[in-house]
């Protein structure tokens, strides 16, 4: 199976419409409330050079076809300064034909081909894939460490022993990093109190090759997109659920784009809001507490959903919604995706300090999001600048109310 960019053959010509209008560094003039808030582009706020905005590497990539420039080392840095969130992306199509965000991966992809790509700190992420089918280096082994002490015994329909309507796919970075680890085990929770029939992977769950794809990594994304596509198919599943914004993303959208899907994919919001509609799930329980919420990028303008989220926050007895600035459309980035936390770390902690700050502003306690690269970028930015914030999964305040604080340490215990 073959991953082929739209106008993959003219991407360069399509970089050359840029008219350079600036609609796609800042959000709508009604919606400005102050400086900090009105830039939209993450690496062109930090770095404030035309090279870093959509509008320069559109023109670099013009630029580099016509061989008025090299594959420099600034060339690649700037190409890889960007957190692939999608505004421009979203702003542009609306006013003109380009895709910004596909051209940058386009620009990664020939990066890569050239042999200059991508940043040295972001080649592991490949090395650990043909390694260990993860990007972060992590034995298959502890692939699903997260099950144990749950309670109930959750499906492997890896084995082709056992059958299921859903397949719940958490994804590497939840399923590795134990500070988030917890969201997906509050996840199967729910499912099971629902009464969902869903299995997991077990052990031979793979990558989705969403981080590989950002970088430019695009045979990378065949091969896993390939191998999941039939791994999928063969299970007889009628759905895919994930917690991850970047493996939905990838999944439901890039995966089309490679061979026949025959399930439907949803985000664990998705499912959680039908489940509470249909009132197999009845948050109960007050939590009574501030929150504010953070749209993820590929959960928000690279997936659309907005709404479930919100829906099951309002659904919880004595949450208090309190809105930010630049919400669903116009989320500012965590500054975690396309490879920033990896190669950037500098520019990924800048990213979220801008974002936390306009969440402190709100009055809120908690910030509230759905991505476990969200989760990570914005809990290393809180460990080093003493945040009075508290970062949160929607799904763990879903399960606080469906349980309760005494009924939840049952739960645990047995």
């Amino acid at each position: 199976m073959k991953f082929k960019f739209e106008f993959e053959e003219e991407m360069w010509k399509k970089a050359a419409f840029c008219a350079r209008c600036g609609t796609c560094r800042t959000v709508h003039a009604e919606q400005i409330e102050g400086q900090e808030t009105g830039w939209q582009c993450p690496s062109g706020t930090n770095y404030f050079f035309e090279s870093y905005y959509p509008s320069g590497r559109n023109y670099t990539a013009v630029a580099l076809q016509r061989g008025q420039l090299d594959w420099s080392e600034r060339v690649v840095d700037a190409i890889y300064s960007c957190t692939t969130c999608g505004f421009c992306q979203y702003t542009c199509e609306r006013i003109n034909v380009l895709k910004p965000t596909d051209i940058i991966r386009w620009m990664r992809a020939k990066a890569i081909e050239a042999g200059v790509g991508p940043l040295p700190a972001q080649r592991v992420i490949a090395q650990n894939l043909d390694a260990y089918d993860n990007p972060w280096g992590q034995p298959r082994t502890r692939r699903t460490n997260w099950t144990r002490g749950l309670g109930f015994k959750i499906k492997d329909l890896s084995k082709g022993k056992e059958k299921a309507e859903v397949l719940f796919y958490p994804g590497c970075t939840y399923a590795y990093d134990p500070r988030i680890t917890e969201y997906i085990r509050d996840t199967a929770r729910l499912m099971h109190e629902a009464g969902v029939d869903f299995g997991i992977l077990g052990n031979a769950e793979k990558c989705c090759g969403s981080t590989a794809f950002n970088l430019g990594y695009v045979k990378l994304l065949e091969k896993y997109g390939s191998d999941n596509i039939e791994t999928f198919n063969n299970l007889g599943i009628k759905t895919v659920v994930t917690p991850c914004a970047g493996c939905y993303n990838t999944i439901k959208n890039v995966y089309a784009q490679l061979g026949e899907c025959q399930y439907e994919t949803k985000h664990t919001v998705v499912m959680l809001a039908e489940l509470i509609e249909q009132k197999m799930l009845k948050p109960i329980h007050p939590v009574n507490t501030i929150v504010t919420y953070h749209d993820p990028c590929h959960l928000g303008r690279h997936g659309k959903i907005y709404d479930a989220p919100r829906e099951i926050l309002k659904s919880i007895p004595g949450i208090t919604l309190i809105e930010m600035n630049r919400i669903r459309e116009y989320a500012f980035c965590c500054g975690g995706g396309g490879g920033a936390r990896t190669g950037k770390l500098d520019f990924a902690l800048a990213t979220a300090r801008r974002r936390i700050k306009e969440a402190e502003g709100t009055g809120a306690k908690l910030l509230v999001t759905a991505c476990p690269f969200c989760e990570q970028n914005f809990l290393d930015y809180m460990d080093a600048s003493g945040s009075k914030l508290e970062l949160v999964d929607v799904v763990k305040l879903l399960k606080q109310s469906i349980f309760g604080e005494q009924d939840e340490k049952k739960k645990e215990a047995g």
